[in-house]
Formats: C-alpha cells, sequence, structure tokens
C-alpha cells in the first residue's frame, strides 16, 4: 500500500517535469515566435543552409546565397513551403518528416542524428535572427 501510495504521488510529478522540459526545448527552438538556425553537416565541413522553427510547429528551408544573405529554399518552380516539426519522446525531433535523434540540445547549439541512415547535422542558433 505504501508504494501505491509513493507510486500516486510520484507519477504527475513526472509527467509535469517532462512537460516543463518539452516546453523549455521548444522555447529554446522557437523563441515563443521564430528562431532560425544555420545548419552543418556534421562534423563540420561548411554551412550547409538553415531551419527556421516557430510557434505552431512550423519550419521552414533556406539556402545562402554567396553574399551569405539567406534565402527560402526553392528548386525550379517549386518554393518549400512551411514544413512540420515536433518533438516525439525524450530524445527525438521530427523535422520535414525525418525522425532525428537528439545528441545535443543547449540554448545555441543542437546535434541531431537521422534514425536511418545516421547521418548527423549541427545546428548553430543564427547570429541573424531576422529575414529581410
Amino acid at each position: 500500500m505504501k508504494i501505491f501510495k509513493s507510486f500516486l504521488i510520484a507519477f504527475p510529478l513526472l509527467i509535469i517535469f517532462i512537460a516543463c522540459r518539452d516546453n523549455v526545448r521548444e522555447n529554446i527552438l522557437t523563441n515563443n515566435s521564430i528562431k532560425y538556425w544555420d545548419w552543418y553537416n556534421y562534423p563540420i565541413d561548411g554551412r550547409e543552409g538553415a531551419y527556421s522553427f516557430s510557434t505552431g510547429n512550423k519550419c521552414r528551408s533556406y539556402v545562402y546565397d554567396r553574399k551569405g544573405e539567406r534565402w527560402i529554399f526553392y528548386s525550379g518552380d517549386i518554393v518549400y513551403s512551411d514544413s512540420s516539426w515536433h518533438f516525439s519522446g525524450d530524445n527525438s525531433l521530427f523535422v520535414e518528416g525525418f525522425e532525428r535523434r537528439i545528441l545535443k540540445f543547449t540554448a545555441d547549439t543542437i546535434i541531431l542524428q537521422n534514425i536511418k541512415n545516421l547521418d548527423s547535422i549541427l545546428l548553430i542558433r543564427s547570429q541573424v535572427q531576422s529575414i529581410d
């Protein structure tokens, strides 16, 4: 009976802890509106592009031109519109339909590993947090 009472107290606290942690991670990722992250192949071999993550689980891909200006990613006549992102459990982040394992998650650095092919990407909080 004592174990059951302990469980009744500990379980709701665990649920609250997990929900708060996800809110903290979402705030880091989106800054409660929209946040830009430069992405690199990991280990680093040059900036590949950028993502923006916004509340409402929207994300968008960007590329950089030769001047270092960020542009919405498109291919031919296709403009890649908003895609989605969401956390899954403790250690996964789905971005544009791909499940990525979270290897590191801090306020300015995120390392994600593709579950299927094990390629990793490094996201670094962009110094420029707007698009002109």
